[in-house]
């Protein structure tokens, strides 16, 4: 995949593809989490649960971030076990998801720094799920305004359809 910002996978080990494709697929997971903390784990904690203060919002998005991120990152590991070499020089590097991990790391630091700036009492669970919060933010922001070339199924859905 030379076509995405000179990476040229025949300068890695198959182990160091392996890596690279599981540190994608983990933060996949995380982004799914993070949106589905944002717009479904958030608001039924709100109605369901009454807990409507912000540290509670941040602690279940920080749970459902770090929870579908563990869960993609096991699915991916069975997955990719069945990969030989040409298999992971495909999927290691996938051009049109860097953009949104672009995006998705800095709603990540604004969202951590946001919350251990803002919230009194943080602790670690809290500023997680600022991170994760501000990674969905960041992922939405990317869909709304990247560029028609990009608009195609990611990699993963790939992966996980085969």
């Amino acid at each position: 995949m030379s076509d995405s910002g000179g990476f040229d996978p025949t300068k890695y080990s198959t182990a160091a593809l392996a890596g690279l494709l599981g540190l994608h697929i983990a933060e996949k997971g995380w982004q799914v989490g993070s949106l589905l903390g944002l717009g479904i784990v958030v608001p039924v904690a709100a109605v369901v649960f009454q807990k409507r203060d912000v540290q509670s919002f941040t602690k279940m998005a920080a749970y459902s971030a770090v929870g579908l991120c563990g869960v993609a990152s096991a699915a991916g590991a069975v997955k990719i076990a069945k990969f030989d070499r040409a298999g992971f020089e495909d999927r290691a590097n996938n051009a049109g998801q860097n953009r949104t991990d672009i995006f998705s790391a800095a709603g990540m630091v604004a969202g951590a720094l946001a919350s251990s700036f803002l919230l009194r009492q943080t602790g670690v669970v809290n500023i997680i799920g600022g991170a994760s919060l501000g990674s969905a933010v960041g992922v939405l922001v990317h869909a709304a305004i990247r560029p028609a070339e990009q608009r195609e199924p990611s990699q993963l859905a790939n992966i996980l359809k085969e």
